[in-house]
């Protein structure tokens, strides 16, 4: 329906290689998907709404399938190209949001307990420390080792396609 010209934004993007320093988008990687994206779950996660905290995932996965749609109505080969490259970053990062949202889920759901006057044998702190524990534990060091991918090995997978 819509058709930009997607030939003059592909030449027009930089490469990674292009960036003068890695260690910068990194660092912009890991505070992005490390800490605003996680905050803006949690705090979705405090709204008594079911599962409304999944939406950044949805929105993560669904950005991703648009571009790589309009890349591959321009050109099969480079569509391909950069969905080989993207996967394994992608798979992690995903992953580390998924286990995030389920984590915020039993947060979410002491908060719609408490709402409904239902039994609840936690505290509200004893579920958002569970929250950032999981966080800790499990969500930052696949966010990092995502960064990294994405950073770093998703510019050698292209230059091998290429």
């Amino acid at each position: 329906m819509i058709h930009p010209d997607l030939k003059s934004i592909i030449e027009s993007t930089p490469t990674l290689t292009s960036t003068p320093n890695k260690l910068v988008k990194l660092m912009q990687y890991i505070i992005n998907n490390g800490l605003k994206v996680p905050f803006s779950m949690l705090v979705l996660a405090l709204i008594p709404v079911p599962y409304i905290y999944f939406f950044n995932i949805f929105l993560s996965a669904t950005l991703g399938g648009v571009v790589f749609g309009a890349v591959l109505s321009y050109s099969i080969s480079t569509g391909l190209n950069l969905i080989v490259a993207s996967i394994p970053h992608s798979i992690i990062e995903l992953t580390a949001f998924c286990i995030w949202a389920s984590s915020l889920y039993y947060l979410n759901l002491w908060i719609r307990n408490k709402l409904h006057k239902r039994a609840i044998n936690t505290t509200f702190w004893f579920e958002l420390k569970r929250c950032v524990l999981h966080y800790i534990r499990y969500v930052l060091p696949l966010i990092i080792i995502a960064a990294c991918l994405e950073t770093f090995l998703t510019d050698k997978i292209l230059n091998l396609l290429n």
